[in-house]
């Protein structure tokens, strides 16, 4: 019996530790399929900056690119944070070529779509979908570091510096 128990909370010790790895795409995407009205799953990828939050872009019934942001500190039942048209949004690559046709960053450690929504925080940008960059990893951020967030509908952007001080703005 005290073997029985003992391999019952092994095995539950294990699905705890691990459930992230082996069940976080399929849990998000049946979570995307119940919530949203994405019936294709184009790419899931998690968010480094602001809120923990995953990204689904996935393509609707009606055939448009779609993103959705979930909040990803839930268990099992990831909370809708915010969806988002990228019908006409610009490519993740194209983002990157407009960073170094212009010297916005000599390195950039990544570029992912986010959904910003500083608040009261912060008025120079306003709420909605940006490609980020940063020329450091933002877990690590110090004070020579610089995000850039480039509006994937206009292309225009705004750089920031450190203590978030503008460096370039073409948004206003």
């Amino acid at each position: 019996m005290n073997k029985k128990l003992l391999i019952l909370g092994a095995c539950c010790i294990f699905f705890l530790i691990f459930y992230k790895t082996l069940f976080y795409k399929p849990l998000v995407g049946i979570n995307t399929y119940l919530k949203t009205n994405i019936q294709k799953i184009e790419s899931i990828t998690n968010a480094y900056s602001g809120m923990p939050l995953v990204l689904v872009v996935g393509t609707t019934k009606d055939g448009h690119i779609k993103g959705v942001w979930f909040d990803r500190r839930s268990f099992f039942s990831f909370k809708l944070h915010v969806e988002a048209s990228l019908e006409n949004a610009i490519s993740k690559e194209e983002a990157s070529t407009i960073i170094k046709e212009n010297k916005l960053l000599q390195t950039f450690r990544f570029v992912q779509l986010d959904y910003i929504d500083f608040g009261d925080y912060d008025t120079r940008i306003s709420k909605g979908t940006y490609w980020h960059a940063s020329d450091v990893d933002t877990r690590y951020d110090d004070e020579g570091t610089r995000h850039l967030y480039i509006n994937p509908f206009t292309k225009k952007y705004i750089l920031f510096g450190s203590n978030n001080k503008v460096i370039q703005n073409t948004i206003d």
